[in-house]
């Protein structure tokens, strides 16, 4: 399973390969460099987490707040306050404290809350 920023980069690298002659080989090892740097992202996540009391399980992990989409994708334990870096869906880093994420994970991975329309008004079907 590759994380969210795995996929952001070759997202990216797809586009300029796209958009330019860039050969297969050249392909696949960027993609291997890629795969190895999430690999070593994820644990270093693991490893710094419990040092702000954070859990090592968030890395990857998505919340929702004001209907946006956040992943949560790194901590530095060096800063003095918000440690968290935590990506919105338009790719955006933001940073927080670890406090505003735990108060926004939920306990198990849900999926996004949906919602109809019917009559000029809202239905939350909970999902």
């Amino acid at each position: 399973m590759m994380t969210p920023t795995e996929q952001m980069m070759l997202e990216l690298l797809r586009e300029v390969a796209a958009n330019s002659a860039v050969s297969p080989e050249i392909m696949g090892r960027v993609r291997q460099v890629v795969e190895e740097h999430g690999a070593q992202a994820e644990d270093e996540f693991r490893r710094l987490a419990p040092l702000v009391d954070a859990d090592p399980d968030w890395y990857g992990r998505t919340f929702y707040e004001r209907r946006k989409v956040f992943t949560v994708i790194g901590v530095n334990p060096h800063r003095p306050k918000n440690v968290m870096a935590v990506r919105d869906h338009t790719g955006k880093v933001f940073k927080s404290t670890v406090n505003y994420v735990r108060d926004r994970m939920p306990a198990a991975p849900t999926p996004a809350p949906r919602s109809r329309s019917r009559g000029g008004r809202k239905l939350d079907l909970g999902v």
